[in-house]
């Protein structure tokens, strides 16, 4: 609240800015510059962090303002975690999700739970906050192992400021498997098709660059060549020439060879 005086008989109106967001305020009268009266005000402050408050005049000048007072409204509702989602465009792999407020404090590798379909767990080996987008992003260490996964937020472990913990952490189900150029849940000819056009020269994940080493070599046809007719998790019917090609993880063919050196398409 703003404890004022304004002995004009015209109001005098203002913006009041918190940490640069502006919200308008209207002075009314107080009959004489010896009468004091205080006006409400709501604003929301970004909780442990420095704050800053401004009021400015958008005409005339300001009453005269001589105490600002604040009343702490409790904080009883958790915060709300959104939009996970999985990044394999690049290694490491990385988490990410968002919240409606800053739960920064309270974070920890710990608090992210990764299953693979076996029961196994995965955890983030580092994680990293940005506070404008209150986003969380928990990195691995490595290329998570191809398999379905699901990842959800330990419950009663991410908090905000007043210790209220988020409620209904989301689910997110993924899955990751190298050579999956088009990230459709399988390794067949389109993967290659990516991949051979682009042979030899610098690319990313989607173009066939599954080690991440910003060429696409022979490397990478490996890598696909290991996985090819792999489908996750529904199996998928291919027809008989790119199976012929990449009949093991041995690779055997020499021919898909020599249609990346020669830079030859692929008949199916």
């Amino acid at each position: 609240r703003f404890r004022y005086a304004l002995g004009d008989a015209a109001a005098r109106a203002g913006v009041v800015r918190v940490n640069g967001i502006a919200q308008p305020i209207t002075f009314a009268t107080t009959g004489a510059w010896t009468n004091w009266q205080t006006a409400a005000f709501t604003i929301t402050l970004n909780p442990a962090r420095r704050n800053t408050i401004r009021i400015e005049s958008t005409g005339t000048d300001l009453p005269n303002i001589d105490e600002v007072q604040f009343t702490i409204a409790p904080d009883l509702a958790g915060p709300v975690a959104s939009n996970p989602n999985f990044t394999w465009q690049t290694a490491p792999n990385t988490i990410r999700v968002t919240f409606n407020e800053d739960v920064w404090a309270s974070l920890s590798v710990n608090d992210l739970l990764v299953e693979g379909a076996g029961g196994q767990t995965f955890t983030p080996s580092s994680f990293s906050y940005n506070l404008t987008l209150n986003t969380a992003t928990f990195n691995f260490a490595s290329v998570l192992p191809d398999g379905v996964y699901t990842a959800t937020l330990v419950p009663g472990s991410v908090t905000d400021y007043a210790g209220n913990a988020v409620q209904a952490p989301p689910v997110l189900s993924f899955f990751s498997l190298q050579g999956d150029a088009d990230h459709d849940r399988d390794v067949d000819v389109s993967d290659f098709a990516s991949l051979a056009s682009r042979f030899n020269q610098p690319g990313t994940y989607p173009q066939g660059n599954f080690n991440y080493t910003g060429v696409i070599d022979i490397a990478d046809f490996a890598i696909m060549a290991a996985r090819f007719g792999t489908v996750l998790p529904a199996a998928r019917v291919f027809s008989s020439s790119p199976i012929e090609l990449f009949a093991s993880a041995a690779f055997k063919s020499q021919r898909a060879i020599e249609l990346l050196q020669n830079n030859e398409e692929l008949e199916t």
